[in-house]
Order: structure tokens, then sequence, then C-alpha cells
């Protein structure tokens, strides 16, 4: 969880991005109204649920940008309806006559509206399509949200161009029909009546914002990485945010998810290129950075899920994991900081023991358990055959510092 940002660095963000934006008309900026929707903005993004796409996060996205992107950047992550569990009833009030929802599926109404036809375009969708979380469904409504709130102050060029850059955070999208997603983006814009020019500069701004919504894969911090890895846990786990309040098994197994989505994920869909935005060099060292984070991260899972299912064979595995490790309101002596991130973590207690396990197998005997593992885990092996595989002085470790 990111420490909390105060509300008056998300309202001056609103306003300095507006005057930019409407330049000689910023004087009659109505500052009231602009307030008004920055507060709507807060709320959303301090739900109790946020860990991750938070306030800070919201703000570290905008913090490079040009003005118009920023505006897209407080918006693009304020409807998130499977971490907050729906959507609350005042942005309901705002959005709620833009889909129907029929037996837990979701589609576009017919709503009267030009500006939410215009977004629905952007995100090339159609009449009777159903809607789906990994389709882009927050990022669709948080872009009708924010053209219903920016209204009163961007004209419908500048409204489409932020709606096209939230369009543009919908992550890890390879090429369909041979058309990457930076050209279809194109077409749509075109269907709006948009001339080459125009957009030609929504394309930039947009590929922009798509880079910084993703931006800890191309930095060399890997622990910083992790973190938010972590964090993204936490966020999508409802059980994580209570310190030690989850199983052992429910713990590995939201890790084999993790890892297998970094296994599964393609480096090649991480980034967006359109002309030389990026150029070649800024775009080879994030390609280089994601790659090895990609990496990094997946050799650090392995070794977390092989200590987990030492835990879980000993276990059971139905047991809170603050049964056996504490809860980690207070940190263990031995220094981990070399092991993991600075960032607040649900798991605090449990890193001691993570740690001091991996110092004994190192990373391949690591990587040797975890194969095993996962010959329980797809249910070819029981644990008894697992336990067998595991070197004794591992399972004494473990076995102790559980009874301790």
């Amino acid at each position: 969880m990111h420490d909390a940002a105060p509300i008056s660095d998300l309202l001056q963000l609103l306003v300095d991005s507006l005057r930019e934006v409407r330049g000689a008309e910023a004087d009659s900026l109505p500052l009231a109204e602009v307030e008004a929707t920055g507060y709507l903005v807060y709320r959303a993004m301090t739900h109790r649920a946020r860990c991750y796409h938070d306030l800070s996060h919201l703000l570290a996205v905008a913090s490079e940008l040009p003005a118009l992107a920023k505006l897209a950047a407080v918006y693009h992550d304020v409807v998130y309806p499977s971490v907050d569990g729906g959507i609350s009833p005042e942005i309901s009030e705002r959005i709620g006559d833009v889909v129907l929802w029929k037996e837990g599926r979701i589609f576009p109404s017919d709503v009267a509206d030009e500006m939410v036809s215009g977004v629905a375009t952007i995100f090339g969708y159609t009449a009777g399509q159903e809607l789906s979380q990994e389709g882009g469904l927050s990022e669709f409504l948080s872009a009708v949200l924010a053209v219903r709130e920016l209204r009163p102050f961007l004209d419908d060029h500048d409204l489409w161009a932020v709606a096209a850059c939230i369009e543009a955070t919908i992550p890890f999208r390879g090429l369909v029909d041979g058309k990457s997603p930076d050209e279809w983006l194109g077409d749509r814009l075109r269907s709006l009546g948009m001339t080459g020019e125009k957009i030609e500069s929504i394309q930039v701004l947009a590929v922009r914002m798509a880079n910084a919504d993703v931006q800890s894969f191309g930095k060399p911090d890997f622990r910083q990485f992790i973190d938010n890895t972590w964090e993204i846990l936490a966020e999508t786990n409802g059980d994580f945010q209570e310190a030690g309040n989850y199983s052992i098994r429910t713990y590995r197994e939201a890790l084999c998810r993790m890892e297998r989505f970094f296994c599964e994920l393609d480096p090649d869909v991480i980034w967006r290129r359109h002309g030389d935005e990026p150029d070649d060099e800024a775009f080879r060292e994030m390609d280089a950075c994601s790659r090895e984070n990609l990496r990094g991260a997946l050799e650090y899972l392995k070794k977390y899920i092989a200590v987990l299912s030492v835990m879980e064979a000993l276990t059971g595995g139905d047991a809170p994991v603050a049964a056996f490790v504490g809860d980690g309101g207070v940190m263990a002596t031995q220094d981990v900081s070399a092991w993991h991130g600075s960032g607040r973590r649900f798991d605090w207690a449990l890193l001691p023991l993570v740690a001091s396990v991996n110092e004994m197998l190192g990373s391949e005997g690591a990587a040797e358990l975890r194969a095993i593992a996962h010959e329980v885990h797809a249910g070819h092996r029981d644990w008894r055959w697992f336990l067998e595989g595991v070197p004794k002085e591992v399972v004494c470790h473990v076995e102790k510092v559980m009874a301790r």
C-alpha cells in the first residue's frame, strides 16, 4: 500500500492541468466545480480496497505527462468494480445509465448521449457486445466518467483525447487482425471525423499515457517492482488486507496465479510505440528492464511458493498463516531488507522464514522444490511424496519456526 497522498496534490494537479489546456480561457475556470470533481476522484481512489491503484499511483502516472494526458491520468482508474466490489452510488449516479446488467453480464446501453457514443467508438465497442473486465470495462467506465466530469471545462477534441488516453491503459495487447492497438485507435478516431494531424497528436499522448501506467516494469529498481506486485496481490485478494487473516493454501494459490500471469506475459506487449515516441534508446532501456524484472519476479515467486508448499505439506494448508508465524505486528529480528522491498506488506511475519529457507536452498534448490510442488498442485502427486523430496534440514527448520 502506498503512503497516502494529500488531496491538495490532486486538486492542484487538476487546476494546473485545466488551466494549461484552456490557455486564454484559464481565468474563467470555475474552481468550485473543479474542486467538486476532485473530491469525487479522491473518494474513489482512497477506497479501503485500493492498495496499488490508489491516489499515489494516479499522481505517479501523471507526473511526467503533458497537461491533457494528466487529466486522463486523474480519471483512468477511478471506476474499478472488480476491486471496489461494485460501483459507488455517487459514481453510479453519473454513469449508471451507460451499461446494462443482465444476469451478471454487462452490455452497453442505448444512451442517447453523443459523448458516450464517441467513447464507445474509441473503445471499439458495438451495440449488444458483452463487456468484461479483461476487455476494458473499468477503463471504459472511467473514460465515460472523465468526459462527463470534464465536459464543462474542455472542448470535444480534448475530451476525445482524454478518452483515448484512458483507452490506451488497457494493458498488454498485441496485434489484432494485423493491426496494433495504436493503429486501431487511429482508425476509430478517424471514424469520429478527426483529421490526420489531430489523430497523430492524440496517438502520441495515448502512447505516453499507456507507458506511464506500467512504468514500474521499465525501472531498474527490482525491489520496488516486487513491492508493487505484492500491493496488487493485496488489492485483488481481499483476505490479504488483514495481516495473517488468510490460509497458507489461499496465499500459495494466489502466488501461483501471479506466477502464471508473469510466465504467460509476452514482454513484447508491455510497451506502446508511435513513431519516435518513445525514442529508440528509451525504448531499449524500458524493454531490457521489463524483461529483467519479469525474470527476477518469476524467480522470486518460485522461492516463495516453494516455502509455502512446505508449510502446506506439513499443516494441510487450511489454517491461517498467522497461526504459525504470527500476524506481522512485530518484525522478526532477522534482517530481510536485502531480500524484499521496503513497501508495506501484509506478510511481514512470513518474510524471515522465506528468506532463511531460500538461503538454505539457493536459487537452484528453490526452483527444483517449486517444480516438484507443481506436481502436487496439479494433482499428479501427494504431499507425502513432496516432503520426501525436500531436504530434511529445510523440513526441520520450517517445523521449528512454526512450532516456536
